[in-house]
């Protein structure tokens, strides 16, 4: 990200835990950067919750299979989201 990463990108950071290393030094770096910030996050959103300009915390589930499924399928509506509105046409209406 550092490389490529650039103001009006958006960030999506994914982590069962909210805690990863990896994932709080790109929060850090894309915030540095001014690019926007999603989190799909677990366990209480973890220390990347407070770094995610839109922090999206699975709530109740307790094991990462389980945050990974609901994470997959909020992937899922954003992608169907933004096909709709690109290509409508393909919705039927």
């Amino acid at each position: 990200m550092q490389a490529y990463g650039k103001k009006g990108d958006l960030l999506v950071a994914i982590s069962t835990s909210g805690g990863s290393p990896n994932i709080l030094r790109a929060l850090d770096v894309a915030k540095e950067k001014g690019i926007v910030t999603v989190g799909l996050l677990g366990k209480g959103g973890g220390k990347a919750k407070a770094s995610c300009d839109i922090p999206i915390v699975v709530p109740l589930a307790t094991t990462s299979d389980r945050i990974q499924e609901i994470h997959i399928k909020v992937l899922h509506i954003a992608i169907e989201a933004v096909e709709r509105e690109m290509f409508p046409q393909n919705y039927g209406a």
